[in-house]
């Protein structure tokens, strides 16, 4: 069954740190995979230490920002 938008929502507003089934805080974070050939995603398998359910936690570009020119003059650390 498809998560609900507001299970959707409440995920999100607490950053992944919550089992959306269980709201369990203690989540593993498994492999990553790339999606090839569509929009720039990332997939995480995700698994539940509390109740043992999986999930995808998909992740995607938000935005970008421009670096200042101050910072590219600074030296690396």
């Amino acid at each position: 069954m498809p998560f609900t938008e507001e299970q959707q929502k409440e995920y999100i507003e607490y950053g992944g740190d919550r089992c959306p089934y269980c709201n369990g805080h203690r989540c593993f974070t498994g492999n990553s995979s790339g999606s090839p050939g569509g929009p720039p995603e990332l997939y995480y398998d995700k698994e539940c230490m509390e109740c043992g359910k999986e999930w995808i936690e998909v992740m995607g570009i938000v935005r970008i920002e421009e670096v200042p020119e101050e910072s590219k003059d600074a030296p690396q650390t």
